[in-house]
């Protein structure tokens, strides 16, 4: 989900980058390099992954921000387990009790935990869930709504649409009802004449019908009608994201503009006035919904048709020196909006993988021993392979076999196969191990149930409902219901082989 954020706030960033550099630049530039610069854009909201790495962008900040947040949260989480834990332990230190008070206290230190009702986690919504979900869903809805309006509307005028003409190779039909000509379909598009234009009362010359045919012509030369439905199946995938919808509507109008330029450029400047007066009599009205076609009309009234005239009316000369600073513009854009994605990821990984193999060797040299000197048990410690996990739940099943042989033996060789070495939770556990074993305290797994969640890349949480069977010196025992919610972390050895480890334990109280 983070990654996913810090891709989406790029790409947001850089339709804010182009529409500056359009604003700009427009006037100064031709429009057929304006048009080309969402190609950009295009290009980053279908690769949600690195296209170039830079050391300065906002995945970086991102990154950095979270990390500080995350690390402060960890900070006092476990500033709170650490005096919960030395409470739970004064409280079974000084207790001669071995009936039913030992199972609530022996269960929930035996596993680390404390119990925190900010951290129910069924009472919580599962907004990691639900917004795939809900975001799935409206897209859905908004693509075959898109979809439907096309097919009707295309089915419409292919029943009354009567056969004109050729122009290179697409057709050219008549069609009743229409206000204004346009350019319509995907796989087989044509150019579709409103009747007035071809058998109406004289207000259209064939000169100017033929600069009509010529522009729908150079929309179909310039691929508009591709560009057309590229933009409502992005408006669709993206629907929540406004930038998305600014970027659809402006390069819209944009590939109106090239379009005037490329058409001037084929009949002629002395045209251009004609030409002009030709898209101020055939402009139809804007109608609410006409975003949901992919049909490319010749004009739309309006402040549209003011900025095309304008750019028609005069005849532009373009530096060629204003090139390098939109090049800047561009490199400086891509540089800051282009570096979230699969590239950081794998070089966080990598990062990552070099810190806990430092952690690991530190364990291994002599990590286990001080930690088992602080918990006084250093007389129990033998040296064994360190195996990790390949799954969470692998790592999850471990962990309950190897904790519960470890209560039962007294021997915590074992606990750093499954809990992060040398960590806040290695201690606990290894505390806890040899304090129940003294009082005779002994465990033994029933059943018990998981449910597994990924919350970031290279970490997951596991929601566990248990069943343990807890015996005392006595000679009683008592099945005991428990639901936790475990932490679990990628991490990786020296041979560069990843596991997973158990870092935090959290109690999911009853409701």
């Amino acid at each position: 989900m983070e990654g996913f954020l810090e891709w989406m706030l790029e790409a947001s960033l850089l339709v804010f980058l182009i529409l500056v550099i359009r604003k700009v630049f427009t006037g100064k530039i031709r429009y057929g390099i304006i048009y080309a610069l969402w190609g950009l854009v295009l290009l980053r909201f279908l690769l949600p992954g690195n296209i170039i790495a830079t050391p300065v962008s906002i995945e970086n900040l991102f990154s950095a921000a979270s990390g500080h947040i995350k690390e402060a949260g960890r900070n006092v989480e476990k500033a709170g387990d650490r005096g919960v834990l030395e409470k739970d332990l004064g409280l079974a230190a000084g207790s001669a009790m071995e009936g039913a008070g030992d199972v609530d206290l022996g269960i929930n230190a035996a596993q680390g935990k404390s119990f925190t009702p900010a951290a129910d986690k069924r009472g919580n919504i599962p907004w990691k869930l639900l917004l795939p979900v809900l975001w799935a869903a409206v897209s859905c809805v908004l693509f075959s709504w898109f979809i439907l309006s096309n097919a009707r509307l295309l089915g419409r005028m292919k029943k009354r649409r009567v056969f004109y003409g050729k122009s290179g190779n697409i057709n050219i039909y008549i069609v009743n009802g229409i206000q204004s000509p346009c350019l319509y379909g995907f796989f087989r598009p044509a150019i579709y004449l409103p009747s007035f234009a071809v058998l109406g009362d004289g207000r259209v010359s064939k000169e100017e019908l033929g600069q009509i045919i010529t522009h729908e012509y150079v929309h179909y030369r310039h691929g508009d009608h591709i560009w057309a439905m590229l933009r409502m199946f992005f408006v669709s995938a993206y629907w929540f994201n406004p930038f998305i919808w600014i970027a659809s509507s402006c390069s819209k109008k944009d590939a109106e503009l090239y379009c005037d330029e490329t058409v001037i450029q084929i009949l002629g400047e002395e045209k251009r006035f004609c030409y002009g007066e030709m898209l101020v009599r055939m402009a139809g009205k804007a109608e609410w919904g006409d975003f949901r076609y992919s049909m490319l009309l010749i004009s739309r009234k309006g402040k549209e048709m003011e900025k095309r005239i304008r750019a028609i009316s005069g005849r532009q000369n373009y530096p060629k020196w204003v090139l390098v600073p939109l090049l800047a513009a561009l490199c400086l854009a891509a540089g800051i909006t282009c570096s979230a994605g699969m590239a950081p990821a794998v070089a966080q990984e990598a990062a990552a993988g070099e810190s806990s193999h430092a952690v690991l060797d530190n364990y291994k040299e002599g990590g286990r021993k001080e930690a088992a000197i602080q918990s006084g048990i250093e007389d129990t410690l033998e040296q064994e392979e360190f195996v990790l996990a390949g799954t969470p739940e692998k790592a999850f099943d471990e962990y309950l076999s190897i904790f519960t042989e470890a209560v039962n033996s007294g021997n915590i060789d074992k606990l750093g196969q499954v809990l992060e070495p040398g960590s806040d939770i290695y201690l606990q556990q290894c505390r806890l191990v040899k304090n129940y074993y003294k009082r005779g305290i002994r465990e033994k797994v029933r059943a018990y149930s998981v449910s597994t969640m990924e919350i970031s890349d290279g970490c997951t949480e596991i929601d566990s409902d248990e069943k343990i069977r807890v015996t005392y010196a006595d000679g009683s025992s008592k099945i005991v219901k428990q639901q936790y919610c475990y932490t679990c972390r990628l991490y990786t050895d020296e041979m560069g082989t990843f596991g997973w480890v158990i870092t935090d334990m959290q109690e999911i109280p009853e409701i």
